[in-house]
């Protein structure tokens, strides 16, 4: 039977209803007050205690109770290295109580997921299962978290013989229509992690055009080593915490805005076009129809990705500084080192915007832009 730190203390068997707040209200808000208070300074060893006694006596009183469980644990697991396995289990059983006493199963299972591929890849079958079942009720929806770790886990389990390539792939074509999506309604987190996201799928794009039979020719042909995976990511549980407080500070001049009072403006560009009749003529276009216009007359298809019929949406993200120019341009989803690099080119060639503005002052403005390559 495993062992369960947190089962020393025994539930109360209660015959009658009570509050959220258990049976002792006081002691629960008081040891509430304390582990959300050492945790806000990052004192997770003072944290678990009263952490523990709240969760175990009063656990529907706060939904922090279960979003802060993780690093409190995980501190617990580095402290007490003899018994990280009963520490695990107990993270395991504090994500079921959630499901349990405030819902989100989708939601939930996807952070589970994570938590334990990340501290402990040895159970990273178990760990895919939860995130497999989060992708399959969250969808589109579904949290960075369960989305970077899935394709962790389905690459690590490849690599150890127990996944296949053809795994990886199909894996792979699920989750970017959710990054796809995710990052066109400029989700931070997602364009945040998007290029990690490819830099694990790079090595596997070679295999994408071959047929069935190729992939298993080339599975016999690889030779697999065990492999570790690097230090966790740190990725924030996504909902807030109920009881987080809110402080107003000044700017910071160098802050860089996905959304302003006036966001910035494309300029206003003249372009040449030819009629029906042969004769040119010019047109003005402003915004973002003389964005489309410019990306559209500049955009140069490379050679060799057409020679390879390489196609597909680059997703590139930008910053438009104070005085309109554009500057730290970055791929944030590629789909060949040539298109990547000619998206590049592309957007460290518009003109200066008209710049974004905040409270009266010029700011800094983060944009992300798709590009899509077709042949026709």
């Amino acid at each position: 039977m495993k062992k369960l730190l947190l089962i020393l203390l025994c539930l109360p068997i209660i015959g009658f209803s009570q509050s959220k707040y258990g049976a002792d209200e006081q002691k629960c808000k008081e040891n509430l007050a304390m582990f959300r208070e050492y945790y806000k300074q990052k004192n997770y060893d003072d944290a678990y205690n009263p952490w523990r006694w709240v969760y175990v006596n009063c656990p529907e009183s706060s939904g922090n109770i279960f979003k802060n469980a993780p690093k409190i644990l995980k501190a617990k697991m580095k402290a007490d290295k003899a018994n990280k396995s009963a520490y695990v289990d107990t993270l395991m059983m504090v994500f079921d109580d959630r499901v349990k006493y405030f819902g989100k199963e989708g939601y939930v299972l996807g952070i589970k997921g994570y938590e334990l591929f990340w501290v402990d890849n040895s159970r990273s079958e178990e760990a895919l299962g939860y995130l497999k079942r989060s992708i399959e009720l969250e969808g589109r929806n579904a949290s960075v978290q369960a989305v970077f770790s899935y394709m962790k886990a389905i690459v690590l389990l490849e690599r150890r013989g127990k996944k296949t390539i053809a795994d990886v792939l199909n894996t792979y074509i699920i989750l970017e229509d959710i990054f796809e999506y995710n990052i066109e309604n400029e989700s931070q987190s997602f364009i945040k992690f998007g290029e990690r996201f490819e830099v694990i799928i790079q090595p596997y794009k070679r295999y994408m055009h071959l047929t069935e039979t190729e992939l298993e020719a080339e599975e016999l042909r690889l030779v697999r080593d065990d492999v570790e995976i690097e230090d966790e990511i740190e990725i924030e549980d996504t909902e807030s915490d109920e009881d987080i407080e809110i402080e107003i500070e000044e700017e910071d001049d160098e802050e860089v805005f996905i959304t302003v009072e006036n966001m910035p403006i494309f300029p206003c560009l003249d372009f040449s076009f030819i009629n029906t009749e042969g004769l040119r003529y010019t047109k003005n276009y402003c915004g973002d129809e003389a964005l489309m216009k410019f990306v559209q007359k500049n955009v140069k298809y490379p050679s060799i990705a057409k020679e390879y019929n390489i196609t597909g949406k680059v997703y590139a993200s930008f910053i438009v500084g104070k005085d309109g120019s554009v500057t730290n341009v970055k791929i944030v989803r590629g789909v060949d080192k040539n298109l990547d690099a000619e998206v590049i080119r592309l957007v460290k060639s518009f003109p200066k915007y008209k710049p974004g503005i905040q409270r009266g002052k010029p700011v800094r403005v983060m944009f992300t832009i798709p590009i899509n390559f077709t042949l026709n």
